[in-house]
């Protein structure tokens, strides 16, 4: 019983997107002066755009930065090129340059933006399983031009941080000389380059909105409620596309388990004597990385450890100061403007094809759910199997009507894959989707609105259920699945058309929240705020709000306060 290699399908999907540079770059080079040099840029004549790529933010962290916090880059008088993007973070092969001098970050405005022109800036923070993922994945050259054709320009910033063991590995050595949570102080650092330096460039830092979508998403998350919710001063609005609060479940850097992944992290590159994470520190990286790669595929049936998802964020009680469920519980959550959203399927990539029985699905939930026991266990996982029941009907791809630009829902009574009468895929979708994903969205959103909290009106959220036709008039068996709103925020062709009304209002409002802090100012979605209960259905031809009630039972299986105990929420 094997989860699908969850780092496959996001480098996967970075390649499907590999961004090139604009063939129609000026010769022309803007030129921004920084403390760390000056920065020297580029300008796509095709987007009328101002591009500065690959600036680093931070040391390389390497040698005795491997596993520790990124330290600030020096004052410099150097020449920085900015024409080229900068390697990505280690993780499986994904296209692009590969290293650990990987802390770069990417800034893009319209063509001829000034320095003081305070333009509200919005920092896309990447997604992969925090395993895989990178900057260039990602073109937002259309949003930022749209912005500008609005007469409402935004510089837009792209920040990169590390992944894997070298951005999420826990352990008691990492507790005394290290850092858990390396790749989350990674976004921090990024986000006070931002507020040091992106007024040189035209932005305004006193409104920078963070986005980002799947772990880019929970990433977005834990930011808001870290330190218990002090933001700092780094970001003053989030929006969270296809995420939660959280990848699952959460341990601590001392769970017995995350002891083990560090040790067997150490032993598989040849590190057997103590201290191990001196010589972690001085391995190959590439070893490194293909150890993790190993620990990540070996035990794929559960998750988060040690299979798909081995390398995560950790409740370290600094950063992360407590179990979600516990910090939002006690209102401590950033008090800003928010959007949250998640696809309608969003289990269905990674949904289990090999559960042949009900039996096989109840082990695999046992396996893969159950972080703490309690006297609440067995009473939370029989609640789970009644609400997540043995009917491909109530599975994932959901019920989902046609219209003309997204495609229905096909034979949902179907369990897709052999043996067709007893296998448990849709199953699988409907809990992993509500337990990794929509069940956090709703407990963050229910934090966010909560009490007397000053922007408790300036929260919205919504369901994407577009399923984009081929030419032929099908769509994706899947759904709407996880991420698949993204092709309306970034360049990402997939053979499919998209809706035009979606196209045009999904940017416009994205713009709009940046700017004023309400995604319907500037569009014409018919957005209702998140205090009404209401989330905006966005489906074209049936663009709606609907109440968020859907499988209401079933989330507060997952989320109360006595299975989010067993489930490590």
């Amino acid at each position: 019983m094997r989860l699908p290699s969850v780092w496959l399908l996001a480098a996967a999907a970075a390649l499907r997107s590999v961004v090139a540079l604009p063939a129609d770059a000026s010769c022309s080079q803007p030129t921004v002066h920084l403390p760390q040099g000056t920065v020297k840029g580029m300008v796509d004549d095709s987007y009328q755009l101002d591009q500065f790529l690959g600036i680093p933010y931070a040391k390389p962290p390497v040698g005795d930065l491997r596993f520790a916090r990124p330290q600030p880059v020096d004052a410099s008088d150097a020449l920085i090129d900015a024409t080229q993007f900068g390697d990505v973070c280690m993780q499986p092969p994904a296209g692009f340059n590969m290293s650990e001098d990987c802390l770069n970050l990417n800034v893009i405005r319209p063509k001829g933006v000034a320095a003081g022109a305070k333009l509200p800036v919005l920092v896309w923070i990447y997604g992969g399983a925090f395993f895989a993922g990178s900057t260039p994945a990602y073109n937002a050259s259309e949003l930022v031009a749209r912005s500008a054709q609005m007469g409402k320009p935004i510089v837009f910033v792209a920040i990169s941080y590390r992944v894997g063991p070298f951005g999420f590995l826990g352990g008691e050595e990492i507790v005394a000389d290290g850092t858990p949570n390396a790749g989350l102080y990674d976004q921090r650092l990024a986000l006070k380059w931002v507020q040091h330096n992106i007024a040189r460039f035209g932005g305004d830092a006193g409104r920078v909105t963070i986005f980002g979508q799947s772990a880019g998403a929970m990433s977005v998350a834990i930011q808001t409620f870290a330190y218990d919710g002090n933001t700092h001063g780094l970001f003053h609005a989030a929006i969270m596309d296809s995420g939660g609060i959280a990848p699952g479940p959460l341990l601590t850097p001392h769970h017995p388990t995350v002891q083990s992944t560090f040790e067997q992290l150490a032993k598989g590159v040849g590190c057997t004597q103590a201290p191990l994470l001196e010589c972690l520190r001085s391995a190959n990286a590439s070893a490194v990385q293909s150890t993790a790669m190993q620990l990540t595929a070996k035990a794929g049936g559960t998750f988060p450890i040690p299979g798909a998802l081995a390398f995560l964020p950790l409740v370290d009680y600094a950063l992360i100061t407590d179990y979600p469920s516990v910090n939002l519980a006690q209102g401590k959550l950033a008090d800003i403007p928010v959007i949250s959203g998640n696809a309608l399927d969003e289990g269905t990539l990674f949904a289990q094809k090999a559960l042949n029985s009900s039996a096989d699905f109840e082990t695999w939930v046992r396996s893969a759910a159950v972080i703490y026991n309690t006297t609440y266990t067995e009473r939370a996982l029989q609640r789970v199997f009644e609400v997540y029941p043995d009917d491909p009907v109530q599975g994932s791809p959901y019920p989902n009507e046609g219209t003309n630009t997204s495609a229905a829902t096909q034979d949902v009574g179907s369990r897709m894959y052999p043996p067709l009468e007893s296998n448990q895929y849709k199953r699988s979708a409907a809990f992993f989707g509500d337990f990794t994903f929509n069940a956090h969205r709703r407990t963050y959103l229910h934090a966010a609105v909560a009490g007397a909290r000053k922007n408790s009106r300036n929260v919205w959220s919504f369901e994407f259920r577009q399923n984009d036709m081929y030419p032929n008039g099908t769509g994706s068996a899947l759904g709407a699945y996880h991420g698949s709103e993204l092709k309306y925020l970034f360049i990402r062709p997939d053979g499919r058309q998209k809706d035009p009304q979606l196209e045009e209002q999904m940017p416009r409002s994205y713009v709009s929240f940046t700017y004023y802090h309400d995604p319907s100012r500037l569009s014409s979605l018919p957005w209702t705020r998140y205090t009404t209960g209401e989330v905006l259905q966005l489906k074209g031809g049936n663009v709606t709000t609907v109440p968020d009630t859907f499988r209401k039972e079933a989330m507060h299986a997952l989320t109360n306060p006595s299975a989010a105990a067993v489930f490590g929420f």
